[in-house]
């Protein structure tokens, strides 16, 4: 029984990696399962000890196989880039930042103090409630530039810039989508900044995530794309998205498996689903991860270079 059983353990990791490296992630349970990936294969590596102790050599030696090859794709996310580890805090940098405000549950003054460090602030699940809150606390006299797309429940996204910005035509999404370009004084063009939400794969919804997910892949590469993408580095979805010609900050400055999502509520094992991703002339420099009262993500804040600065 236990060389049967041995055997079953590891053809199911195994089967894991394969999906992982083939990017065959698809429908709820794959997709969803997919976000846990470094977990599992944690589970597995666990296990393949566990099946050494108990000598059965040859579903062992398959499992660790399986088990080194599945951890090759996770290596990098851990080494910092040259010049990307943490955030700056200014210089010639773009400091972003990006922040789901949970249907407009974040404390206000922390919202305030994240953007009094950042030139362009993002944020989804913001309500009207939320909007009139932050006003409240004077994030319009920090960042007195905006653009703001408010819908029902948790739809609503809004930018928020140091400098003057311009509205652009938004990507097509069940969750609004705010597209800016933005005067920065590094910068020799506007900067084309997308604010996104993408929808979550949960329930019938994985289609739906599929397809936000391509659209801002086949979109004309813009300079910096940030939000909660509900997606990790693991999904075919968003790596497609990379591939596109960006650069994920938190996995060029060493932070790649740094959780975001969920900071507080029930806790099931953090992942990481909101990005910051910059046209690939861009130099990442850094980022930081900061938790925010009432929200049950954490916010991103990332300093990034544009083409022409040192």
């Amino acid at each position: 029984m236990i060389g049967v059983a041995s055997w079953v353990l590891t053809a199911l990791v195994v089967l894991g990696v394969a999906v992982r490296l083939g990017g065959w992630d698809r429908g709820r349970v794959l997709v969803q399962g997919m976000a846990f990936y470094p977990y599992a294969l944690g589970a597995a590596a666990v296990l393949a000890v566990m099946v050494w102790l108990v000598r059965q050599p040859r579903p062992a030696a398959v499992l660790t196989v399986a088990v080194v090859v599945g951890v090759l794709p996770l290596v990098p996310r851990l080494v910092a880039g040259d010049g990307a580890g943490a955030a700056t805090g200014g210089g010639a940098a773009v400091r972003v930042g990006t922040l789901n405000l949970l249907y407009g549950r974040a404390d206000p003054v922390e919202v305030r103090g994240i953007a009094t460090g950042v030139d362009v602030l993002a944020l989804q699940e913001l309500t009207p409630e939320a909007l009139d809150a932050l006003e409240d606390v004077g994030l319009g006299d920090v960042l007195p530039h905006r653009a703001v797309d408010l819908r029902d429940g948790p739809g609503g996204t809004g930018v928020w810039s140091r400098y003057p910005l311009d509205a652009r035509e938004a990507v097509p999404s069940r969750y609004a989508t705010v597209h800016v370009a933005v005067d920065h004084p590094l910068a020799a063009d506007p900067v084309e900044v997308v604010a996104v939400h993408v929808v979550p794969p949960s329930g019938g919804d994985v289609g739906a995530w599929q397809e936000e997910l391509a659209r801002l892949t086949a979109l004309d590469r813009v300079d910096v794309l940030l939000g909660d993408f509900n997606a990790t580095l693991d999904h075919v979805a968003f790596r497609r998205l990379v591939g596109a010609g960006y650069v994920d900050v938190g996995d060029a400055a060493g932070r790649g498996p740094t959780p975001t999502w969920p900071a507080e509520g029930f806790r099931l094992p953090g992942i990481a689903i909101d990005h910051v991703l910059v046209d690939g002339g861009w130099r990442p420099a850094g980022m930081q991860v900061v938790d925010v009262p009432g929200t049950d993500h954490r916010a991103l804040i990332a300093d990034v270079v544009p083409p022409g600065q040192a």
